[in-house]
């Protein structure tokens, strides 16, 4: 993690993206409960030993 991350890890915020939709026609291909979902996944199929 960046050192930016570890200092808003606690704060909770909406981001708002519209301007970059707007300005830049752009729009990320996941969203982060599906990336959260994924990483789970991965770590749960991992042999990560005990």
């Amino acid at each position: 993690m960046y050192d930016e991350q570890y200092k808003i890890a606690d704060e909770e915020y909406v981001l708002d993206i519209s301007h970059t939709q707007k300005i830049l026609d752009w729009s990320p291909l996941y969203k982060d409960k599906d990336m959260l979902i994924e990483a789970y996944k991965a770590y749960r199929e991992a042999k990560i030993p005990q």
